[in-house]
């Protein structure tokens, strides 16, 4: 991993960790090199998981992107399983990764959180497995990574989302400078 980031220096292992770093457009490309997957996986315990949320697409046209992750976790870890969150084939969606070396079962249930409109909810995963295999994806590395460059659809789209979400006064800074 490039630098002196905080995952190069750690020396706790995990039973599991939780990789998310989309920010809004883009997951910042050098946190799924080959090399940051290589020192997530060394702070894991035998057998531990990774869950890694990537926003994408998972339909074979626009899935250059997500493939390209699905194919350098592979180099990393020997069982990797992926899921889309929605069953709209076309949409941008959240691509839950499990990744292992050792089996990985995944049963999607409801599951309860904490108060508010999000008390109970269903989480309706659909197995795309089949991103692994797409043609011409490449292993993402410090030195060769086409990350941003594949994944400018999904921050287009995403601006796009926003912008319709959103009304412009959240964009347009229109209070007077203090």
């Amino acid at each position: 991993m490039r630098g002196n980031g905080c995952v190069s220096q750690a020396r706790t292992r995990y039973d599991l960790i939780v990789h998310d770093t989309f920010t809004g457009g883009s997951t910042p490309e050098h946190l799924l090199s080959i090399e940051a997957l290589r020192a997530i996986h060394g702070l894991l315990h035998r057998g531990g998981l990774l869950t890694l949320n990537f926003v994408g697409h998972a339909d074979d046209h626009d899935a250059a992107a997500a493939s390209a992750v699905a194919k350098t976790l592979t180099a990393v870890f020997r069982q990797v399983r992926l899921y889309r969150d929605d069953s709209d084939r076309e949409a941008l969606t959240n691509i839950v990764v499990f990744a292992s070396d050792d089996a990985i079962e995944v049963s999607a249930h409801s599951g309860s959180f904490n108060g508010g409109r999000c008390s109970t909810r269903s989480l309706p995963l659909s197995h795309v497995d089949r991103l692994l295999g797409l043609p011409r994806s490449v292993v993402l590395t410090d030195a060769m990574n086409p990350l941003a460059r594949l994944s400018l659809s999904v921050a287009e789209e995403h601006f796009v989302a926003m912008n319709e979400l959103l009304p412009p006064s959240v964009w347009l800074n229109d209070s007077p400078s203090p």
